[in-house]
């Protein structure tokens, strides 16, 4: 078996292994999940070590979270933060730690057997959203991902979750986000040379901010064209062409390997994702949409691009119908 091939193999072989983790916590649910050993945070700096402890005392600790500045969840409305905080992390210990760990760094024997690997959300970054680039993802996403899944990833559906339960557990996973993307933000602002406290205080507002406006940075999609035939034909068009740039990372036929991203003679892939993971792009051929496949999800993610990741949005450079022939163009290499 020649080295592509093989693989090609072994990543098919790593899909089932996923497919079928997947389907056994599906079926398995719920599970008592003994708590997994912790694994003890690092820190590059004695001022790094100390704006952390600034943020656990702002934000509480895994177990016992906090509603961020007293004034309920990073959602809109949500007065009552505190009480579904403890039962969303409740339902995280049973459903969710097992991938995701302890705090959600995804650093448990389990996601190491995954790929792709369980998302570490302790960057605050979620990879796909109805937001427009440089936005965070809204409650509604969130409630998507948990109720529907990720498709082809052991990320299986939650839809038989008690409503009340997918949403806690889903105002728990908002929470972890946040306090990543606000540890984040003030880890750079101290790289700056500003004090823990001044790096946590510039950090906070923007980050809530950010949060709690999402909604109002949803991508708005247009209905589609009716021409289909045409559409087809222009994305077919649009996809080599350099203001779409597709191809550079998707290759010319679908397939992921483009020369951007995929280095044919060393055999080695180019780019790193926010997690420091390789960035493989989706081959599209094989069908397997992670973030959805209907016109609106296919629409925002050409728009925004995918977050953490070197896919960028196209947004400012393509017009409604041109994206609306990728999405086309899209569906018909997932689909042939």
């Amino acid at each position: 078996m020649d080295a592509p091939r093989g693989r090609e193999a072994a990543a098919l072989g790593l899909v089932v292994l996923a497919a079928l983790l997947g389907l056994w916590l599906l079926v398995a649910r719920p599970v008592a999940v003994a708590p997994a050993p912790v694994q003890p945070r690092t820190f590059a700096s004695p001022e790094e070590a100390a704006l952390w402890a600034l943020v656990v005392e702002r934000t509480g600790e895994a177990e016992q979270p906090r509603p961020f500045g007293g004034v309920g969840l990073p959602f809109p409305g949500e007065a009552d933060g505190g009480p579904r905080l403890a039962m969303g992390r409740e339902v995280w210990r049973t459903q969710c730690m097992h991938c995701h760990g302890f705090d959600g760094r995804a650093d448990t024997p389990t996601a190491d057997l995954l790929e792709p690997r369980p998302r570490d959300f302790s960057l605050g970054i979620v990879k796909y959203t109805s937001t427009e680039a440089g936005a965070p993802a809204t409650r509604d996403d969130l409630v998507r991902t948990v109720r529907n899944g990720l498709d082809t990833t052991a990320m299986s559906a939650f839809r038989g979750l008690p409503e009340a339960s997918l949403r806690t557990v889903v105002d728990y996973t908002a929470w972890l986000l946040v306090r990543g993307d606000l540890w984040t933000r003030a880890r750079a602002a101290l790289a700056e040379g500003l004090t823990p406290e001044a790096a946590l205080d510039r950090a906070w507002e923007a980050t809530l901010e950010d949060w709690r406006t999402a909604p109002d940075r949803v991508v708005a999609v247009p209905p589609a064209p009716r021409d289909a035939a045409a559409l087809l034909e222009e994305g077919r068009r649009l996809w080599t062409d350099p203001r779409a740039g597709c191809a550079d990372c998707h290759g010319a036929d679908g397939r992921g390997r483009g020369p951007l991203v995929w280095d044919a003679v060393a055999e080695r892939w180019l780019l790193r994702d926010a997690w420091g993971r390789e960035a493989r792009p989706r081959d599209l051929t094989t069908g397997n949409l992670h973030g959805g496949r209907t016109t609106p999800d296919l629409y925002r993610r050409i728009h925004a691009g995918v977050k953490g990741t070197p896919m960028t949005g196209r947004g400012e450079l393509l017009e409604p119908r041109e994206i609306h022939a990728l999405v086309a163009w899209v569906r018909h290499l997932a689909e042939r």
